[in-house]
């Protein structure tokens, strides 16, 4: 019996909140994902995605790198460009902008399905 490789594809997910940084900030970090996504071939295979909160209300804005399970934080454009470029786009994280632990992992949501989500319940 033969075995399957399952692929993800590179998936950053930035918290819209607004208690680790002002919503408008996300909203122009997640525009200008969007953005380099559409217009650069080279990123077509990107998802961008949001989240209502990590968990970690400090240090925002928080972008979160998968596969992988890399957390950033104080993100801007220039530090998202890097993200893109050489973490996704080379394979290599940055290490000098990575929390230094990462918060449980959330349940995200795509930005067009408008749905609201909540952290897990505890079990």
């Amino acid at each position: 019996m033969q075995g399957r490789l399952i692929m993800r594809q590179p998936t950053v997910t930035i918290c819209t909140n607004g208690n680790c940084a002002p919503k408008s900030v996300a909203a122009a970090l997640l525009l200008h994902l969007q953005t380099r996504i559409k217009l650069e071939p080279a990123l077509g295979h990107v998802i961008a995605n949001t989240i209502e909160c990590f968990g970690v209300c400090h240090s925002g804005p928080i972008a979160c790198i998968q596969p992988g399970g890399v957390y950033y934080e104080r993100v801007d454009e220039a530090l998202l460009d890097r993200i893109l470029d050489e973490h996704i786009g080379h394979g290599l994280p940055i290490s000098t902008h990575q929390r230094k632990y990462n918060p449980q992992h959330p349940v995200t949501r795509p930005p067009s399905s408008g749905a609201r989500h909540h952290k897990k319940p505890p079990t």
